[in-house]
């Protein structure tokens, strides 16, 4: 349709239209050409895209959850991950886990590499980020989680624990299951560090309050989709391109 419109309007002589619209006439039309331009560069990339949504079957991600404040060459400590799977564009299953327990499952023993050798003597998941080269880092990741009796993953990302004060800043404070006050993004670091660190829900469960904020936060942007406007989407893939651009997010 905008290829059809954009052709019409080039054809139509400018001095047959009254002065008063000629301006606007000429506005349109550059406006359209510009965005059938975006389009068509937009157009190659449509049939990645549907495939990384899980379009015509079914996509799993790997999304590891680094803490920055403990720094490592992808950006932080790999402290647990999520396993995430699309199908027909929606997501239709997330699950948390603790990257010990998955250690802890791992029937290998795997020297580490000549890079961390001084700071572990058994390779595994948490430490598999060992190189800044995203692409090695990621690969290494899916295939411990693998060997670790995990499933296997089309693809691989990871997100600095620092990209929660900005999703906080859209959607914050939320309340999580557990909390007598409201997480927001001037408190979540001490927060989460503290409940983590402490070992507050157990020696056994020491990331559950992380497992809780997730669910809180998926609650919060994917529940009530009616609710959010434009704005808030807006602002919503802002962020993930700015995380992006910025190494929160790879």
């Amino acid at each position: 349709h905008l290829d059809k419109s954009h052709n019409l309007l080039s054809r139509v002589n400018s001095i047959f239209i009254p002065k008063k619209y000629q301006k606007k006439l000429t506005s349109i039309n550059s406006t359209i050409k510009q965005l059938l331009d975006k389009l068509h560069r937009f157009q190659s990339f449509i049939p990645s895209i549907l495939k990384l949504i899980g379009d015509r079957y079914p996509y799993r991600y790997l999304v590891l959850l680094q803490n920055d404040s403990e720094a490592r060459a992808t950006g932080g400590f790999i402290g647990s991950y999520l396993i995430v799977d699309l199908n027909d564009g929606r997501i239709s299953k997330i699950t948390f886990h603790d990257v010990y327990d998955s250690d802890g499952l791992l029937t290998i023993h795997v020297p580490a590499p000549e890079e961390i050798a001084k700071i572990t003597n058994d390779w595994g998941l948490r430490d598999s980020n060992y190189s800044p080269n995203f692409d090695i880092s990621g690969e290494k990741a899916a295939w411990f989680l693998q060997k670790s009796k995990g499933p296997s993953v089309d693809a691989v990302i990871a997100i600095n624990q620092s990209f929660l004060k900005d999703l906080l800043n859209i959607y914050g404070p939320i309340s999580v299951k557990g909390l007598q006050k409201p997480l927001t993004a001037n408190n979540y670091q001490l927060v989460l560090s503290y409940f983590i660190e402490s070992k507050f829900f157990g020696a056994s469960h020491p990331k559950k309050i992380l497992s809780r904020t997730i669910d809180a936060l998926k609650e919060k942007i994917f529940t009530n989709p009616s609710q959010q406007t434009t704005k808030d989407y807006g602002k919503l893939l802002k962020a993930f391109i700015d995380g992006i651009k910025n190494k929160k997010i790879m």
